[in-house]
């Protein structure tokens, strides 16, 4: 689509060297924001008078409305704990009467997520489609682990490398995308190699070093990235949670060794078990915090993204374990980093290794510590039932809830921004705009010359520059006048926006909010 000059004339005030956010500051120099991206891919509609108001196409919570259209009433309300379930069989358990019935029973609600593992062989790639189309047919989010089992000690040595590996990563990815294609509803949480800092799995660091389970994890990575690509599948059904244990064994290295890097992850999970009679912060807290420490998990990444993937406690003399999950869910409800928990509810033979919550008998019967857990589980606040929270957004530093978000959102959905990171997906709402990321923005949004907006942003400036309200205002009202002269009152609104602040550098929350406003661009779809 080609772009149309202006005749705009006359430059907006001159943009100034102050520099920063003022809620935080600018970015730190490896976060530099590089400029954001106009393009015409997705243009949008910026002609026209103040027709109806620009709408988020995000479901509010509490108000009894499907706002955004799709089926669901109240979906998205604040982020809260989800509780998932590892339950014995997988997804076999669903056939009624089992584990899963019983807990949503007692929880009063539906679980977020059920659990289940294969391995990466092709029986186990054809088993896990299946099971995958039973759990999202029973309207829960998937999490499957995939493990490279079943392989010998020379495939082990080379897995990053040995043809037959490859192949069944590449067979295991395609029968995840096929079944993404035939359930158009269903979310997937996809492990890869869980507990791989162990020495007690096959493709733990006894077999595999920290370097080639890396290498192996992200031929992984790719061999989904092209699979969901060739079926235009969109990314964000399907969330990478990195998965080690809580503890590592002797000589395998930390459990941040392992990590694949920010690219091929976007949630953080442990395996976290009670040892003895250790607390909840000795057992599950402390290492998840180190962890992130570990990784450098800056504040604003750490919001809802990190997921209790399995977790128990053995019943131990003279212990109360009803006390000990009862605590483990109000702490980890009580932080914004805790995004969900998952019980490992599969019994043991053995005594020392049962971590269960029900027993094996049909129907199942609750064992010590159930009636604890499904009470404090039950008095959480209604989490987003959906988990829109952890599929939607495009960035970490951007959630749900968070002012902006659905401008955010709809900017990154028109291909008007890359945001000012790829490594992790970062936007960085509150750092004040450059000049060249707000030429970008204007540019892109309505869909006139970058040279145009460059002349309008005018004076002795670079294009690292950060660019005061007032100015993006006045900028915004000339492009709008060109573009869309029968908006009388959404100038006023401008106007009236332009005078909080006006000589205060915008954030990129702000430039992204009045480009969508003002320019109406659609509301981002939902994956």
């Amino acid at each position: 689509m080609a772009v149309a000059a202006l005749a705009l004339g006359g430059g907006c005030a001159p943009a100034t060297d102050a520099g920063g956010s003022a809620e935080r500051g600018p970015p730190d120099a490896a976060m530099a924001a590089p400029p954001m991206e106009g393009t015409d891919a997705a243009a949008p509609t910026a002609t026209g008078g103040d027709d109806a108001p620009w709408a988020s196409g995000v479901e509010e919570c509490g108000n009894g409305i499907d706002d955004d259209g799709d089926g669901l009433i109240d979906e998205d309300c604040a982020p809260s704990l989800f509780v998932g379930v590892f339950p014995p069989g997988g997804g076999a358990d669903l056939a009624g009467g089992g584990h899963v019935a019983r807990i949503e029973k007692d929880l009063g609600r539906p679980l977020s997520v059920v659990q289940t593992y294969r391995s990466t062989s092709a029986l186990g790639a054809a088993r896990a489609k299946q099971e995958l189309g039973e759990i999202w047919k029973h309207g829960a989010v998937a999490h499957l682990y995939f493990e490279p089992l079943g392989y010998s000690a020379e495939q082990l040595a080379s897995i990053a490398t040995d043809p037959a590996v490859l192949s069944d990563l590449t067979t295991s990815a395609d029968a995840v995308a096929d079944a993404l294609v035939a359930n158009p509803h269903g979310r997937l949480l996809l492990s890869f190699g869980a507990e791989m800092n162990g020495t007690w799995t096959e493709w733990g660091c006894k077999n595999v070093s920290a370097t080639a389970f890396v290498a192996v994890t992200r031929k992984m990575h790719d061999a989904m990235t092209k699979a969901l690509s060739v079926r235009a599948i969109d990314a964000r059904r399907l969330r990478w949670v990195y998965a080690p244990n809580s503890v590592s064994s002797g000589g395998c290295g930390s459990a941040a060794a392992y990590y694949p890097g920010h690219d091929a992850v976007d949630l953080l999970g442990m395996s976290a078990y009670r040892s003895g009679t250790d607390s909840v912060d000795a057992a599950v807290i402390a290492p998840s915090k180190t962890l992130m420490t570990d990784l450098a998990y800056a504040l604003a990444w750490q919001r809802g993204r990190f997921v209790v993937l399995q977790t128990g406690s053995r019943t131990v003399a003279g212990d109360d374990r009803g006390a000990w999950f009862k605590t483990l869910v109000e702490r980890l409800a009580s932080e914004s980093a805790y995004a969900g928990v998952i019980p490992f509810d599969l019994s043991d033979a053995d005594p020392s290794r049962d971590w269960a919550l029900l027993d094996t008998s049909n129907p199942p019967v609750a064992r010590a510590g159930y009636d604890a857990f499904i009470g404090a589980a039950r008095k959480l606040t209604p989490s987003d039932a959906a988990l829109e929270g952890t599929f939607d957004p495009y960035f970490w530093d951007v959630r749900l809830g968070d002012e902006a978000y659905a401008e955010i959102q709809a900017l990154r959905a028109a291909h008007l921004t890359s945001g000012c990171s790829a490594a992790p997906p970062l936007f960085c709402p509150t750092a004040a705009i450059t000049r060249a990321d707000a030429g970008a923005l204007l540019a892109g949004s309505f869909q006139v010359p970058a040279g145009d907006v460059a002349a309008l942003l005018g004076g002795p400036s670079t294009a690292s520059t950060s660019v005061r309200r007032d100015v993006l205002a006045s900028c915004l009202a000339k492009l709008m006048k060109a573009k869309r002269p029968a908006a009388t009152k959404d100038l006023a609104r401008l106007a009236t926006d332009a005078l909080v602040d006006p000589a205060r550098p915008a954030t990129r929350a702000e430039a992204a909010a009045w480009c969508v406003h003002y320019a109406r661009i659609s509301p981002a779809p939902r994956p």
